[in-house]
């Protein structure tokens, strides 16, 4: 099982020694004992290590125009303060603002993979039962309200419906986050992404691809993330 540390990519793990480092320079400047410049060369190597990455971004979207973008609010407020001498108070504004954006990133990284979880939900096929008793593999855009499905073990059900025959215990984990299997007999209303376990399944397909479940899971993160 990996770490925390392992977990995060090459720039979150940069994030997390530059905001060590700059805290660590800080600190040393705080117990410096005399009030010279090497004291304010500390503060200053502590301001330059956790604002590099803010002030570079709002050097190069000055060029392209772009202004009062949170790089350049940020970097004119801790150089207004290195102007005046508040050589910690700067240090500290940059500091936490690094501390925030890379937890941003961390919420963002995580939402990602959610994201790419749910997508995991959506059926690629559906296997089609047809009037000679054979089935045949199709697109679940392809299907429509009352044609009969057949689901074997480790399918997804690939459109909401209802059980005409069979019975299967189903994993909804994906769906309900429930890890125990529920029983789905004739009769059942079952729902597209759940997975059949251990037996095979007939539906009766209620509604199409586009107004199913995972569907809609997936149309509310598309525009959630928007």
């Amino acid at each position: 099982m990996k770490t925390k540390w392992q977990q995060l990519d090459t720039d979150q793990r940069l994030a997390v020694k530059r905001i060590l480092t700059s805290a660590l320079l800080l600190l040393i400047g705080f117990l410096w004992p005399e009030k010279t410049s090497i004291k304010i060369g500390w503060f200053l190597a502590a301001y330059l290590v956790a604002g590099w990455p803010v002030l570079k971004a709002a050097g190069q979207n000055l060029v392209k125009g772009q202004l009062f973008d949170e790089n350049f609010l940020m970097s004119l407020a801790t150089l207004g303060a290195l102007a005046i001498k508040q050589w910690p108070e700067a240090v500290a504004v940059m500091l936490f603002y690094a501390v925030g954006d890379f937890f941003e990133d961390i919420a963002v990284s995580q939402s990602r993979r959610s994201i790419s979880d749910l997508l995991d939900l959506r059926p690629e096929t559906a296997r089609l039962w047809l009037d000679d008793q054979t089935s045949r593999i199709v697109a679940p855009e392809d299907v429509k309200i009352g044609d009969l499905l057949i689901v074997k073990p480790g399918e997804k059900i690939p459109l909401d419906g209802i059980v005409t025959s069979g019975s299967s215990y189903l994993n909804t984990a994906a769906l309900t986050g429930e890890t125990k299997p529920v029983l789905a007999e004739k009769g059942a209303n079952v729902l597209s992404g759940m997975i059949v376990v251990n037996g095979t399944i007939r539906i009766r397909v209620e509604k199409t691809f586009s107004d199913s479940t995972v569907s809609k899971i997936l149309d509310m993160v598309e525009n959630a993330s928007s």
